[in-house]
């Protein structure tokens, strides 16, 4: 219809109006537009404006496409390697609703290499206001493939910065955090024990459990153990008939109402071989009293050594 034309001086143009003949508007022809001048939609607004460079040689291309296959702009123009530059005005940003980055470079940084560029990422954040946003490595395994991926708590209450340590640790360390998201390598608790079958001991032969002050020891969910003390002295109830008496024995840190055994160590002729009973008790700070009793004559106990074990809750 207009092959080999110019359309110049010409104020307004509506294509469809350039095929009364019947023929393909602008068929093997080129269509120049002057500078500053643009595409317009039905209502007069600008759609698409062209600025002219002179002595240009690069331009971008745009090819439609089959079923199944995706449109394409292109670089195109006598240069071997051309970029496409989008520049937002003023502080416009590029926003993309979906991307899938397959090759290339962000901030200088290669993606998809495996080893690290010149350029390095100041910043990465996934997700955004309204949206958590997760860290997923992609793991190659042939067949099925995996992802590690990490989420962010939903319970935070702060936003948390980790600054990691400078190595790689030591076998079976663990990371630990000082409360202030520095983080270290420590050897793991696990290391200090060793389980064999359902029993569990010290993994250093000579190695002992200690609870400080303010901790306390629970066993099999019963009445929680806070202190254990114990003191030995040496005992001679003398010779008992159908009669009790009392001696002490000091345990600092003692106090009235505390649990106690008492033990003599045997001997020949001792406590334990007579016909005589007899209970410990704290009967004032620091003091375990041990009562034995005779419930027959002439019970006459040796000069043995005992200890008071003393148990508080």
């Amino acid at each position: 219809a207009f092959s080999d034309k110019n359309i110049t001086d010409v104020a307004d143009i509506a294509l469809d109006s350039l095929s009364a003949d019947g023929t393909d508007v602008l068929l093997n022809s080129v269509l120049r537009i002057a500078s500053g001048k643009y595409l317009a939609d039905a209502n007069a607004n600008e759609l698409l404006e062209f600025v002219p460079v002179a002595s240009a040689v690069n331009n971008l291309a745009i090819s439609n496409a089959q079923t199944g296959l995706s449109p394409v702009l292109a670089a195109a123009g006598t240069d071997a390697n051309i970029d496409i530059s989008i520049t937002p005005k003023g502080t416009g940003e590029v926003n993309i609703t979906k991307v899938d980055i397959d090759s290339g470079a962000i901030d200088g940084t290669t993606v998809g290499a495996t080893t690290p560029a010149a350029g390095t990422f100041l910043a990465l954040q996934t997700g955004a206001n309204g949206t958590d946003g997760q860290l997923s490595i992609f793991s190659e395994q042939g067949g099925t493939d995996y992802f590690v991926t990490l989420y962010p708590n939903a319970a935070m209450t702060m936003s948390t910065a980790y600054t990691m340590p400078p190595d790689d640790g030591d076998a079976s360390e663990v990371l630990t955090t000082d409360g202030n998201g520095n983080l270290t390598w420590t050897g793991a608790g696990a290391n200090y024990w060793s389980k064999t079958g359902t029993d569990l001991s010290p993994a250093t032969s000579g190695d002992d459990l200690k609870l400080n002050t303010g901790e306390t020891l629970t066993i099999g969910g019963g009445t929680a153990i806070t202190r254990h003390l114990s003191a030995t002295g040496t005992i001679d109830f003398g010779n008992l008939s159908s009669n009790c008496e009392s001696q002490t024995i000091t345990v600092t840190g003692a106090a009235t109402g505390d649990t106690v055994v008492a033990t003599p160590t045997p001997v020949t002729g001792g406590i334990e071989t007579l016909r005589m009973t007899w209970n410990g008790y704290v009967s004032a700070a620091n003091t375990v009293t041990v009562r034995a009793c005779a419930v027959a004559n002439n019970q006459n106990a040796a000069s043995q050594t005992w200890r008071a074990d003393v148990w508080q809750h």
